[in-house]
């Protein structure tokens, strides 16, 4: 007898979400069930009603407006990367860099980075030549493993958040944001 409440992603079809409430009404027992699209959800939970949502998952990217709790669909963009890719990306980068971690550890080290470290760089105001210039000590940032072990990383911070934007950079095919 609790009343349900489903988070549904942006662009749900009314198809979809009549087949999950035919599985909870008919097969679970559900008395009720509301759906709410994630974005009105993340606005609502930070006390805002009008904003823009960047929604990162493992394995997909969306972004979209809203005004007072309504979503301005030509606004609304969908990326199939996500959180997974750029987890690769990073691994690749870092490996490149000479840092190698122990392979029961090696996926936890590299979420914990890009969980704890990553930044989104304009690169529309630099010079893309960025990608190949040699570091400076400012753009050199340590990272504390949760091992305890430190490593030092630079423009892989900010170069594996790049794929959401410009995923051709990477020789990948796919829409980003």
């Amino acid at each position: 007898n609790t009343p349900i409440l489903i988070s549904t992603p942006v662009n749900s079809s009314v198809y979809q979400k009549s087949q999950i409430a035919e599985i909870f009404f008919e097969k679970l027992g559900a008395t009720s069930i509301s759906f709410q699209d994630t974005a009105v959800l993340n606005l609502t939970a930070i006390g805002a009603t009008t904003g823009c949502v960047l929604d990162l998952g493992h394995g997909l990217t969306q972004v979209g407006c809203l005004i007072d709790q309504y979503k301005i669909s030509d606004s609304y963009l969908k990326s199939t990367f996500g959180g997974l890719d750029i987890e690769n990306i990073l691994e690749l980068l870092i490996r490149k860099r000479g840092i190698y971690f122990k392979p029961e550890n090696e996926k936890l080290c590299i979420k914990n980075i890009k969980e704890s470290s990553l930044k989104i760089f304009d690169f529309d105001k630099k010079d893309p030549a960025l990608w190949g210039q040699p570091e400076t000590p400012a753009d050199q940032i340590p990272v504390i493993l949760p091992d305890g072990e430190e490593v030092i990383l630079g423009h892989e911070q900010s170069i594996a958040c790049e794929l959401l934007f410009n995923s051709d950079k990477f020789g990948l095919c796919g829409s980003p944001v």
